[in-house]
């Protein structure tokens, strides 16, 4: 189902609307705004899900132009909604923030409905969050240099999401794929929560048609491996490193906690265990990890998690949970402590580094917990962090894990906030050199060999980064707020904003 009016700037708090002739098809939408699902009529087209003999069909797709998500304006918006043989339902949206540079690029993430059934508040949220995080991408490419403007895709599924194979979930992302390209041909989608390496490696061997807008993939599909080898974590390290050195302390001295024990979470770990950082907590979806206020044997847990990726890679099965459950076993062999729940336990433990890398809006001053539980209804309040008399720096590896107000707070509280738009680029940096190295043939007759690629990536990852904390450190002293200050360096280097 299209839409095919054309009125300007549409607005998600009205109706949606769309500015593209698609085909003879065409047709309005119902304006539900696609709260009610089951009562949108389509031309439907159904893809075979093969691993578990289900089917996934295409309910409806809509395209808006100009469109105001909260209080930014996009250049599109995409929505397809999607039904499987067994009930459940999906509806994925995509917000392009600008399509001023040659490609927009950005992650797809995967988020369960807390209910039986879709919501409109459950697709309000989603639109909320994707607006935020595909702004927060324009700016990070201007600030990783790259001649790119930001999107994002999320997929909101009301089914058991661990029960979704990894072959199931990229049919699931390639049929929302294959219509959002019609609209914007030079999108390029990347992995990102629920969607690792193995998932984009069989979007690319099943879908070869739309191969050439997939980023992310494994170095089975001649990529760089960017989960594997840890690339956002690298400029997670680099920050920290950095505030260690700019605060007069030592490695030694600050003890460390991760919430989000994963893709970025736990490669942080390994870098900072290596470098001599005590990380004394971890978190994953099962809850908290500890030994008491003693380091934990990182070592043996980054294994159990890395040694589980690389089983199950190339396989079809979705890592996550399961390397999450293999890090739990190792935890358990060890005899550490584990604490159910969210992380609010590991947050309450006293260290003078903490590390966000798990959901959007994890943290909340109490002004804003309000709006932030729309986007993740497990915000936490700041007092739970401030409580935490030693801590003096607190690195974002998620996407915008901290409230806006919940930074100056804690700001004046005298800790370093490292934000996530200027230090966790690594990512997307790796994604788009991997990208030109698979689809460019220039670079290919260069025949330069991945591991070359990535030394001199892990570089340009440190430098940029580093940079980028020293001109918002240089924007603070001048008096200007964190979030700010970082918008106006983005702005002036590119021409994204």
């Amino acid at each position: 189902m299209y839409t095919t009016r054309d009125e300007g700037a549409s607005d998600f708090e009205g109706d949606i609307t769309s500015s593209r002739d698609v085909d003879s098809r065409e047709r309005e939408v119902p304006r539900n705004r696609m709260g009610d699902l089951g009562a949108l009529s389509f031309e439907r087209d159904s893809i075979a899900s093969s691993r578990l003999g289900s089917s996934i069909t295409l309910e409806s797709v809509e395209c808006s132009s100009q469109v105001k998500v909260g209080k930014e304006l996009f250049a599109k918006v995409i929505i397809t909604s999607h039904q499987f043989e067994n009930g459940d339902r999906a509806v994925i949206q995509t917000a392009i923030h600008t399509e001023n540079e040659p490609n927009t690029i950005g992650g797809m993430r995967i988020v369960p409905c807390r209910h039986d059934q879709l919501s409109e508040n459950d697709i309000e949220r989603g639109l909320q969050e994707v607006g935020s995080l595909s702004s927060a991408m324009t700016y990070k490419c201007d600030l990783a240099g790259l001649p790119c403007g930001g999107q994002k895709t999320v997929a909101l599924y009301d089914g058991e999401l661990g029960e979704l194979s990894a072959e199931q979930r990229a049919d699931l992302l390639a049929q929302h794929i294959k219509e959002a390209v019609k609209y914007a041909p030079t999108t390029l989608f990347g992995p990102d929560m629920a969607v690792g390496e193995e998932v984009q490696d069989a979007i690319v061997t099943r879908y070869p048609a739309i191969a050439k807008h997939i980023i992310g993939v494994s170095e089975r599909q001649d990529g760089l491996g960017i989960d594997k080898y840890g690339y956002t974590a690298q400029g997670v390290k680099a920050a920290i490193d950095f505030s260690v050195e700019k605060n007069n302390l030592e490695p030694k001295d600050c003890r460390m906690v991760i919430a989000g024990f994963g893709a970025v979470g736990a490669h942080v770990a390994n870098l900072a265990d290596v470098h001599g950082y005590p990380v004394v907590a971890i978190s994953n979806r099962f809850g908290t990890i500890h030994n008491d206020g003693k380091p934990l044997p990182i070592a043996e847990l980054f294994n159990a998690w890395s040694e589980w990726y690389e089983v199950v890679e190339g396989q079809g099965i979705p890592q996550t949970a399961n390397a999450d459950e293999a890090v739990l076993a190792a935890a358990k062999i060890s005899d550490l402590k584990i604490e159910g729940g969210d992380t609010k336990a590991l947050l309450s433990y006293e260290a003078e580094i903490m590390v966000l890398a798990a959901r959007t809006k994890e943290i909340g001053a109490d002004s804003e917990l309000s709006s932030l539980r729309k986007e993740n209804p497990d915000s936490l309040p700041l007092n739970t962090v401030l409580q935490n008399t030693s801590l003096k720096i607190i690195a974002q590896g998620a996407n915008a894990p901290l409230g806006e107000h919940a930074e100056e707070m804690a700001i004046k509280q005298g800790i370093s906030i490292l934000p996530d738009t200027a230090i966790n680029g690594g990512g997307v940096i790796g994604c788009y050199v991997g990208w030109k190295k698979r689809t460019d043939s220039l670079q290919k007759k260069a025949g330069k060999g991945a591991e070359d690629i990535r030394s001199e990536l892990f570089a340009r990852i440190h430098s940029q980064v580093r940079k980028n904390l020293s001109e918002i450190d240089q924007k603070l002293v001048e008096g200007s707020e964190l979030r700010k200050g970082m918008l106006e360096i983005a702005e002036e280097r590119g021409t994204n904003s």
